[in-house]
């Protein structure tokens, strides 16, 4: 990973589990600085809304040739991604992720 220039994350949707499901590899990419190409899914527009990370795109031929293209053409873009990638990881982790999940579970269990 840390000697790619772009991460490849595609899915085909075909159950409810892939479509709502984040691979990990998706964090991989943006702990290494990697843009990648990633399945258009609900879960990585989310996460793309907050660091745009990556490209999104459908499961065709033709949209993941011109999310390759776009990223390997487009250098200014590329960077940007880069540069997002590196903020992203810094929040992307399981040192600022624990205390959130500890949060919801204080929550809950006492009220």
């Amino acid at each position: 990973t840390q000697q790619a220039k772009i991460g490849i994350n595609l899915l085909s949707n075909v159950s409810m589990s892939y479509r709502y499901s984040i691979a990990n590899k998706f964090f991989d990419y943006v702990q290494a600085g990697v843009p990648s190409v990633c399945a258009n899914f609900e879960e990585y527009q989310t996460l793309n809304k907050q660091y745009e990370v990556g490209v999104l795109c459908d499961d065709t031929v033709d949209t993941i040739e011109a999310a390759i293209k776009h990223l390997l053409t487009d250098v200014l873009y590329y960077q940007n991604l880069v540069d997002n990638c590196k903020q992203a990881a810094n929040q992307w982790h399981w040192e600022t992720q624990e205390k959130l999940l500890l949060s919801i579970y204080n929550k809950v269990v006492h009220g």
